[in-house]
């Protein structure tokens, strides 16, 4: 009988231990399993914050790249710009000396110099090109008593009136310079 006893409270213990083990196991596998969920949002979490820095690195490098390109591609539209300018002035140079040297040029002297006489009247200091002094005569009958100087500043043609401070310039020097200043 004490054999049967024995044999029961060993059996029982058993149980209570197996029992008491698979509890604890499956405490430890829910202790576990916590562990796991917390360390893989915490991956997650980090994982997270790494991809939005390298996104944002990566957004501000991309920002930087089109904005240097917009800036490469300005240059490129203004240097072309610019050589189109440079050209057409180039041939509006050439149109000017090709008129200058046309039988118009000396009415457009003439014009040039009524408009210097209204706005300065008689006796006023002109300049003209050196080639144009050939036309003192004509800027004489339209501006009396005017003193006539050749001016190597003005080089395509044209005629300036000085008097008393006062300047008019109706060369083609200036009012090309003016024109593509103003573009």
């Amino acid at each position: 009988m004490e054999e049967k006893i024995l044999s029961k409270f060993l059996s029982s213990i058993g149980r209570c231990a197996r029992r008491s083990q698979s509890e604890l196991i499956e405490g430890l596998r829910k202790i576990e399993s916590e562990r796991i969920k917390q360390a893989e949002a915490e991956m997650i979490d980090v994982a997270r914050k790494i991809i939005q820095s390298e996104l944002t690195v990566v957004k501000s490098r991309i920002s930087r790249e089109i904005s240097a390109r917009g800036v490469l591609a300005r240059k490129r539209v203004f240097a072309k710009k610019k050589e189109v300018e440079q050209k057409i002035f180039d041939e509006c140079e050439i149109k000017i000396k090709e008129f200058v040297n046309s039988k118009s040029y000396p009415e457009r002297l003439k014009n040039n110099c009524e408009i210097i006489f209204k706005f300065l009247g008689d006796a006023p200091r002109v300049y003209v090109r050196k080639e144009d002094l050939i036309y003192s005569d004509i800027i004489q009958n339209v501006i009396k008593n005017a003193e006539i100087l050749a001016e190597e500043k003005i080089k395509l043609g044209g005629i300036v009136g000085k008097k008393n401070g006062t300047v008019v310039d109706e060369t083609f020097d200036s009012a090309l310079s003016a024109f593509f200043s103003y573009c």
